[in-house]
């Protein structure tokens, strides 16, 4: 096979308003023939119709307009220059229809260096029906990667809804890695989810959760174990990202519960522990209690679970 044959491993989208350029563009929103509501890119991607409302494109399919007021968000558009440059298979995936000039609308990009021969732009707007922007970009995405094999599909894109779409088909796709970027108004990328199996097995994770709030799910591992995390943190919608406020309540509720389940005996990532952190595991219900009460750390808490434990036998008695 010659090298030009060789199709690339690597999927690279990116959404266009907000990410790539910002624009003042609307979107009106029309009931009963006339505007009631006129939305901008980031507004329009979380607005649901209402009843007996439908959505007016006209403004974002005017590719005079795009050309003249799109204002490129540069960080963004060097590292589009740079996916192109290395060969990766280079998507648009955009929230409008299709523009009224198509060159016009190219020629937005040409005029900052982009080799658009090498870029296809697919347009979630010529969809029919009122699905919402990140089912169509959805759509749009499974059948690119039904396509081709990719080792890897990377998601550049402002909008939250849109991310967490894309990060879902990981379940259908399971031998492509999926890492999706939330793109700032300065153009600032940050890691929003990747795929790493690797750590969810090794720590426990579910897969699906943000990156950066990983080293906190590891936190609540290191003092309650695995079993009682992986069940509550895995029934999180981490679409809706969490907060350290979020995962502190869920460290109360999880070392609540370790509590709870103290009196069956069944912990045993605790074993060894009470040696370890000095806790006479002989000594009575009283004793440990106390024990803890002047203690602090590991020592506090094998006393307490100690007490717990010792007094929920005593009770089955």
């Amino acid at each position: 096979m010659r090298a030009h044959e060789i199709q690339p491993r690597k999927l690279v989208i990116f959404d266009i308003d907000d990410t790539l350029v910002h624009t003042q563009t609307k979107v009106h929103v029309v009931k009963d023939g006339r505007v009631v509501k006129s939305l901008n890119s980031h507004d329009f991607t979380h607005y649901k119709l209402q009843p007996g409302e439908e959505f007016d494109f006209g403004d974002f399919r005017d590719a005079r307009e795009f050309f003249t007021n799109a204002k490129p968000i540069i960080p963004m558009i060097n590292q589009l220059k740079h996916d192109i440059a290395t060969g990766n298979k280079v998507v648009m995936v955009t929230a409008r229809a299709d523009f009224n000039d198509r060159e016009l609308f190219l020629d937005t990009f040409r005029k900052y260096g982009i080799d658009m021969n090498k870029v296809h732009v697919y347009r979630a707007g010529n969809f029919v029906g009122k699905a919402s922007t990140e089912e169509k970009k959805k759509v749009i995405i499974r059948n690119l990667l039904s396509k081709d094999h990719y080792s890897k599909a990377i998601m550049y894109d402002d909008a939250l809804p849109n991310l967490h779409s894309f990060v879902e088909l990981k379940k259908e796709y399971p031998h492509t890695k999926f890492y999706a970027w939330q793109v700032s108004l300065d153009g600032e990328a940050s890691e929003y989810d990747r795929t790493d199996e690797a750590m969810d097995e090794a720590e426990g994770t579910p897969s699906g959760v943000p990156h950066a709030t990983r080293e906190l799910i590891k936190h609540i591992i290191s003092q309650v174990g695995h079993e009682g995390a992986h069940a509550i943190v895995k029934s999180l919608n981490w679409g809706d990202g969490a907060s350290k406020e979020l995962l502190q309540l869920i460290v109360n509720d999880l070392k609540q519960n370790v509590k709870e389940n103290f009196a069956d005996g069944k912990h045993p990532e605790r074993k060894g522990l009470a040696k370890r952190s000095g806790v006479n595991t002989k000594a009575s219900v009283s004793s440990l209690r106390n024990t803890a009460k002047h203690s602090s750390g590991e020592k506090q808490r094998m006393a307490h679970w100690l007490a717990n434990m010792k007094a929920g036998r005593a009770k089955k008695k």
